[in-house]
């Protein structure tokens, strides 16, 4: 505001920190006139620098030396001096402390807590009974001011301390005090010293430390800060929070900032978590541009801004998953079948397509190749593979495959021969049952054995060892066979013993069970067919036998059974010949062929996604890629329909993806199952080779 606008001499008042322009106009007595304008800068108020030193009074243990804080040992006694102190950010200063008097410094405990300072500077109190004593602070600046926080506490009741400077009184009640403080502001030093009186309304005073903070005016006009938002940032969904951080704002006088985050941009979604912290973050974030703006301000109340822009993406896609259904096998005259692939998943939205291809086989009827689920008829004998193709709501594809296999129908019968071991007496004479007499010593052969038919099978036994044929009782009982077959059983300490067979049918294939049981503890039997090993536990075993499935005699007709022990005694109670004659096609390998090598038949979705063959069906090589996540050793092997391995290959896999190759010149067009083994995991795939 002007005094006069009409003066050669005025006044302006009510000016604020900024710059002015002010013009003046003179008009002569001619009427011509003139101008001209001068520029008034009005600073703020100087700049206050701050610095502090921290005092713990301690009788000497367990000083606390963090945060910038002196340690000021206090002993009994009068008229106590301290050293020069520290400055809180390591600096020397040229401040001292007396206090008048101390009569001991008690210990609150490790336990005391407390939120006014350190709970570490309440633990130590310096005391005394006196009426009053006196704290000098010494070494001051004359041109500076002093503010002065007081810590006052003690683990008792029934006191006050009362803190008196510059003529300004300060009660604190030290009852387990561990939040109210004395504070003194704008403290003017006489000589360089301010003195604080410490008296008592009780029977002690207290004093536990204190804070001096000296402000200091700056002698240079002060400068407005720098605001610094950061840096543009991209934050992609699900992740809807964006860091906001200032921290590199600077303030040229070194002092502290304020700042004040608001968002000037974007979808009205956001909500900033702390707007005035320098380092915050911006929750609730959706796809979209925001633009957000911090304000700084320093002790002059001067300011300046920044924006930082982010950008929120969609979230990436997840591909979906293509499952084809597990491989089939189909006997004729059945000659239709279902795919069905609505065990496809997308996990982060819908699938939107399907699409069945026919890789492989002869023509086939196909309802509708577009759907989840297709009907196929037509079949005739061979192989079949068909992929599957499912597209997401965002355009991402996957695949899967699955493979037909069409047989003719088995035209050979089955044969059983059972054999009950036994020492002589009570032999089982039911339900086409053999009784082999083992009650010799050793290669103890039998008699030809009947089908249960009552027709000669022509195959014979040899047991190499037998230390006799002890009774399990009438009254043992069993399921897994007869329990008259469960009486009698043969043993050996032998560490190894053999049942060989003779006479078999070369062209036939067998599944062999055997049962082993004892009414006694401690003992498993282990079986050895062609190298594969099956485990019993024959303790009162009644209900368990083990089954071989699949198997084939030499070229002589022979098939040798291995028995082992894991304790003291093995055993062999009776057994089961199943004998399969061929059928017209290939052989497709069962389940329990297959369990005898560990593979399962059909190949799951898990193993697909770990184990990815490049071309199936097959040629003269076989390319695959191991996505397993363990590393180290890897074993391939193929085995054929039979069990059969047909090629093996080890590598050493060291990271997330190895691609390995085996020569497959040498085999037949079919099925096989290719197998991978790392690390105790075993992982399978069903392919087909095609010449």
């Amino acid at each position: 505001m002007f005094s006069a606008t009409n003066s050669s001499n005025n006044t302006c008042s009510g000016l604020i920190a900024g710059t002015y322009v002010f013009a003046l106009t003179v008009t002569d007595d001619s009427s011509a006139v003139d101008s001209d304008s001068v520029e008034v800068l009005v600073l703020p108020p100087p700049a206050i620098s701050s610095r502090y030193v921290r005092v713990n009074v301690f009788g000497g243990a367990n000083a606390y030396n963090q945060d910038g804080w002196n340690n000021w040992n206090v002993p009994t006694g009068y008229n106590i001096s301290s050293a020069p102190f520290q400055y809180s950010d390591g600096g020397a200063s040229s401040i001292s402390a007396l206090l008048g008097d101390s009569q001991g410094l008690p210990d609150n405990g490790t336990a005391y807590g407390g939120s006014m300072c350190p709970p570490q500077v309440l633990r130590y109190t310096s005391y005394s009974t006196s009426g009053t004593r006196g704290l000098l602070l010494r070494g001051l600046k004359n041109s500076s001011k002093y503010d002065v926080e007081l810590y006052a506490s003690r683990a008792t009741t029934g006191n006050t301390t009362i803190f008196v400077a510059a003529g300004v009184s300060r009660s604190v009640n030290t009852d387990n005090n561990k939040t109210q403080k004395a504070v003194f502001t704008d403290l003017v030093p006489t000589n360089g010293q301010i003195t604080i009186q410490i008296n008592r309304s009780g029977t002690f005073t207290y004093l536990n430390g204190f804070t001096l903070i000296e402000k200091t005016e700056s002698q240079t006009p002060a400068a407005p800060p720098q605001a610094h938002a950061g840096n543009d940032t991209t934050v992609i969904l699900p992740a809807a929070v964006a860091t906001l951080n200032a921290s590199r704002s600077q303030n040229a006088s070194g002092l502290l900032l304020t700042y004040n985050w608001v968002q000037v941009s974007g979808p009205s979604t956001a909500v900033i978590n702390q707007p005035n912290a320098v380092n915050t973050s911006a929750n609730n974030l959706v796809a979209g541009t925001y633009v957000f703006e911090v304000t700084v301000t320093n002790e002059a109340a001067l300011s300046s801004k920044d924006q930082v822009q982010v950008t929120v993406l969609p979230a990436r896609n997840t591909p979906p998953v293509a499952a084809a259904g597990a491989d089939q096998q189909i006997m004729l005259p059945q000659s239709t079948t279902t795919l069905n692939g609505t065990a496809s998943s997308d996990a982060d939205g819908r699938i939107v397509a399907y699409e069945w291809t026919q890789k492989s086989g002869a023509a086939v009827t196909a309802d509708n190749l577009n759907a989840a689920t297709v009907n196929i008829s037509a079949l005739t004998q061979g192989n079949y593979v068909f992929t599957l193709k499912v597209t997401d709501d965002s355009g991402a594809v996957h695949t899967d495959e699955i493979i037909i296999t069409v047989t003719n129908a088995v035209t050979g019968a089955e044969k059983e021969i059972r054999v009950n071991l036994f020492g002589g007496v009570n032999p089982y004479l039911a339900d086409g049952w053999n009784n082999w007499n083992v009650s010799g010593a050793s290669n103890i052969g039998s008699q030809i054995f009947n089908y249960t038919t009552g027709a000669s099978s022509g195959v014979t036994a040899v047991l190499n060892n037998s230390q006799g044929v002890p009774d399990n009782g009438t009254s043992y009982g069993g399921t897994m066979c007869a329990p008259q077959v469960l009486r009698y059983t043969t043993y050996s300490t032998a560490g190894t013993r053999a049942v060989l067979l003779k006479g078999l049918n070369t062209a036939a294939t067998y599944a062999v069970e055997l049962y082993a049981s004892r009414a006694n503890n401690g003992n498993q039997t282990i079986f050895v067919i062609n190298g594969i090993s099956k485990s019993i536990t024959t303790d009162f075993n009644k209900g368990t036998a083990v089954l071989f499935e699949g198997v084939r005699s030499n070229a002589n007709g022979e098939l040798t059974i291995h028995i082992n022990r894991n304790g003291t005694f093995t055993y062999l109670n009776g057994f089961v010949l199943k004998e399969q004659l061929p059928v017209h096609t290939q052989a497709v390998m069962s389940t329990a062929s297959m369990n005898n090598f560990s593979v399962p038949a059909q190949h799951t979705t898990a193993s697909k996604q770990m184990l990815v063959v490049a071309s199936n069906p097959f040629g003269s090589t076989l390319r695959f890629n191991v996505l397993t996540p363990e590393v180290g050793k890897l074993s391939a092997l193929i085995y054929d329909a039979q069990g059969n391995t047909v090629a093996q290959q080890e590598w050493i896999k060291e990271g997330p993806s190895l691609w390995c190759q085996l020569n497959t010149a040498h085999l037949g067009t079919g099925i096989y199952y290719l197998t991978v083994r790392i690390n105790g995991k075993q992982y399978q795939h069903k392919i087909m080779k095609q010449q």
